[in-house]
């Protein structure tokens, strides 16, 4: 008699398809647009918003909430479009808004698959084991630690995060810490666009650099303090 306890191979592959299927269909979008969307600056991008201030921001918005799900469009060119259209002040708020949906929209997306297509992966690559030992322990300093780095995806790593099981509040804090200081000067670019940067803004992008990741490492040991009191 089968052992109903386990389900049949078919079925295990099914389920890994449809998990593949919306990182893979929304994947397959960006790159049937890349041509026209890799050439997109922000002065033009401004074309294609409306003269009302406060409606054009919250457009802002609504496009990091886009490009989010296009895994491709990079994040850079709505901040400077957001340096070059809004008041300085209104620039980083607008700016921090859409790079808080950025990280939510993928990550929730993650959290609905589920964490079977990495169970899966490390199932076949036996070394990724390491990389979960350490995110298991650390969740607020390895989102900070990956947006830091940022050699991959934005929208990838939230995906990835939120697959895994990362609990919401440490990886946003982490991913707001470690991406803060590419942020402040995308939005510097678009305000300071006509006479460009000089050596201290770039680094000013440096010191904000180490300032997070020092951050990172000081909150995710208070995190995981508590959470050792908690249990």
């Amino acid at each position: 008699m089968q052992d109903k306890s386990h389900p049949r191979p078919r079925a295990k592959k099914r389920w890994l398809i449809l998990l593949v299927l919306p990182p893979a269909a929304l994947t397959a979008l960006g790159l049937i647009f890349w041509g026209q969307l890799r050439g997109l600056t922000a002065a033009q991008l401004l074309h294609y918003l409306p003269a009302n201030l406060p409606l054009a921001a919250l457009c802002l918005i609504g496009l990091h909430g886009l490009k989010s799900l296009s895994l491709v469009f990079p994040l850079a060119v709505l901040q400077v479009a957001g340096g070059l259209l809004l008041p300085t002040g209104w620039a980083f708020a607008v700016n921090l808004a859409g790079m808080l949906v950025s990280l939510s929209l993928p990550y929730g997306v993650g959290r609905f698959t589920g964490n079977q297509l990495w169970h899966w992966l490390c199932a076949r690559f036996p070394r990724l084991r390491a990389i979960e030992r350490f995110e298991a322990g650390n969740n607020l300093l390895f989102a900070a630690i990956l947006r830091l780095v940022d050699v991959l995806p934005f929208d990838l790593v939230s995906w990835y995060l939120g697959s895994t099981g990362v609990a919401y509040g440490p990886y946003l804090l982490g991913s707001v810490i470690g991406n803060l200081a590419d942020m402040v000067m995308n939005t510097w670019l678009g305000i300071a666009l006509g006479d460009g940067l000089d050596w201290r803004q770039l680094f000013l992008w440096l010191v904000l650099k180490i300032i997070s990741l020092l951050a990172a490492r000081a909150l995710n040991r208070k995190v995981n303090e508590r959470c050792q009191k908690t249990e």
